[in-house]
C-alpha cells in the first residue's frame, strides 16, 4: 500500500483507497508532453494516438465489414479449444487451453455491477454482429518481430478493439472478451525505399486526421471513414487476437502472418525469452518461467529472474506497472501484460461507470499513453537516423 494512500475503511467508502485513482484522472493521465514529429503539424500527443468510436465509425464498420469470414471461423476454431486441426491440449504447456465448451452455467457475464450466468457462450460469440467497436489506435512506430528478419523492426500500423456486447440488449457491453485487430500500413516485406514512402504518406494521412478531429472540422467522420477503408483494404489483416475471461481466468491467444513465409493468418506459438509458452497465455505463464528459472544457470537464470522481477510489484501502485521498457509486448506474454500494466483488465474497453469521477465512455489504460509516449520519442529522431540507411535491397 502506498503510503499516501489511507487504508481501506468500509465506513468511508468516499475515499476508498481501493480505487486505483480515488481521485479520477485525465483521459491522457496527465501525460500529455508534446513531442514535435518531423513533417507533422498537429500529431504530437500520447492521446492523438487514440481514435475513440462514435456511432456513425460502429455502423460503418462492424466486425464483419472487418473480418472475412474465414478469418472469424479460424478464431472461432481458437476459442474452441483448436488452434490448429492437430492441436493437443495435453501438450500445452501451461495447461490452460481456453474451450468456449467449457464455459458452463457457473460462468457470468459482468458490466459494471451487472451480473449474469451465461447460459448460452457458443451462440453469444460465434455471431460477428454481438461484437461493437470500443476504439482505434495508432502505431507510427511499433516495434515488430517477424520470420523474415532477426530482432526487431519499425512497422507502423494500426489497432481496434471490439468488445462483446450483450445479445439481448446490445448497448450493454460484457467485460469478458474483446478482440484486437491489426494492420500494417506498410509492406513489410517491400524494399526499404517503398515502405519509407508509404510510411511518410500513412504519417501525412494520421497528420491531416489529427488536424480535423483537433478542429472539430466538419468532414472529420468523412476524413476518418475514409482512413479506416484505406488502410485495412491496402493489405490482408496482419493479427487477431484475444482477451477473454470467459472461463474464469484471462486467457488470450492470436494468429499471425508474421511467423510463416507463406504470410498465412496462423495460429501464433508464444516465445518469450526463449520459453515456450503454447498457444494459449494465461496466469500460468509465471509458473512456466518460474520453473525454467530454477533450473537455468549463470547469466540465463539471472535473465529470466529480472523477466520475473520486473513483473513483481511490491506495493499497489508500484510504478514499475507503467515501465513501458520493461513490460514490452515483444518481451512479456499477453498474460503477463496484463496482470501487470492492465492490472487485471485490458489496454481498450467501454466505461464500466463504476468510478463517476471517471467520464470517459471509452477508458484506456495508464500503460497504453506510457507506450504511446515513448513511440512519439522515437519519431522525433527515427527521420534523422533513417536518412543514413540504405533505402534500396530487401527489407529482410
Amino acid at each position: 500500500m502506498s503510503p499516501n494512500r489511507p487504508k481501506f475503511d468500509l465506513n468511508r467508502l468516499a475515499d476508498n483507497s481501493l480505487w486505483y485513482y480515488p481521485e479520477g484522472h485525465g483521459f491522457d493521465f496527465g501525460i500529455a508532453k508534446p513531442r514535435p514529429q518531423p513533417g507533422m503539424s498537429d500529431f504530437k500527443l500520447p492521446r492523438h494516438m487514440v481514435i475513440e468510436a462514435t456511432p456513425e465509425t460502429q455502423a460503418a464498420f462492424r466486425l464483419a465489414s472487418l473480418l472475412k469470414g474465414d478469418e472469424f471461423q479460424k478464431l472461432l476454431n481458437f476459442l474452441s479449444g483448436q488452434p490448429t486441426a492437430d492441436f493437443d491440449p495435453e501438450k500445452e504447456p501451461g495447461h490452460d487451453t481456453f474451450r468456449l465448451s467449457d464455459v458452463t452455467r457457473d460462468n457470468v457475464y459482468t458490466s459494471g455491477l451487472y451480473i449474469e450466468n451465461i447460459k448460452d457462450v457458443t451462440s453469444d460469440v460465434s455471431d460477428p454482429r454481438h461484437f461493437k467497436l470500443v476504439a482505434m489506435s495508432i502505431k507510427p512506430y511499433e516495434q515488430q518481430d517477424d520470420i523474415g528478419w532477426e530482432g526487431l523492426r519499425v512497422v507502423p500500423q494500426i489497432h481496434f478493439v471490439y468488445q462483446l456486447m450483450d445479445p439481448r440488449q446490445p448497448d450493454r457491453a460484457f467485460e469478458q472478451l474483446y478482440l484486437h485487430l491489426k494492420w500494417d500500413v506498410v509492406d513489410r516485406v517491400a524494399d526499404r525505399g517503398a515502405q519509407r514512402a508509404q510510411h511518410l504518406q500513412f504519417l501525412s494521412r494520421v497528420d491531416e486526421l489529427t488536424h480535423a478531429r483537433e478542429t472539430q472540422a466538419p468532414n472529420y467522420q468523412e476524413l476518418l471513414q475514409k482512413f479506416i477503408t484505406d488502410f485495412t483494404s491496402a493489405r490482408p489483416i496482419e493479427q487477431i487476437a484475444f482477451s477473454t475471461s470467459l472461463s474464469g481466468i484471462w486467457v488470450f491467444g492470436a494468429l499471425t502472418r508474421d511467423q510463416n513465409q507463406a504470410r498465412e493468418l496462423l495460429p501464433l506459438r508464444i516465445i518469450r525469452d526463449g520459453i515456450d509458452i503454447g498457444y494459449y497465455s494465461s496466469v500460468h505463464d509465471d509458473d512456466i518461467f518460474r520453473a525454467e528459472s530454477e533450473k537455468a544457470t549463470g547469466p540465463r537464470k539471472e535473465q529470466l529472474q529480472q523477466h520475473l522481477d520486473d513483473l513483481t510489484v511490491s506495493f499497489y501502485r508500484d510504478p514499475k506497472r507503467q515501465n513501458a521498457e520493461a513490460i514490452n509486448f515483444n518481451r512479456v506474454t499477453c498474460a503477463q501484460c496484463h496482470q501487470t500494466s492492465a492490472r487485471d483488465g485490458v489496454h481498450f474497453s467501454f466505461n464500466d461507470d463504476l468510478n463517476e469521477k471517471i467520464k470517459s465512455k471509452v477508458y484506456v489504460t495508464e500503460f497504453f499513453f506510457h507506450d504511446a509516449d515513448e513511440q512519439l520519442k522515437t519519431g522525433m529522431t527515427y527521420w534523422t537516423e533513417a536518412a543514413h540507411q540504405p533505402t534500396s535491397g530487401d527489407a529482410h
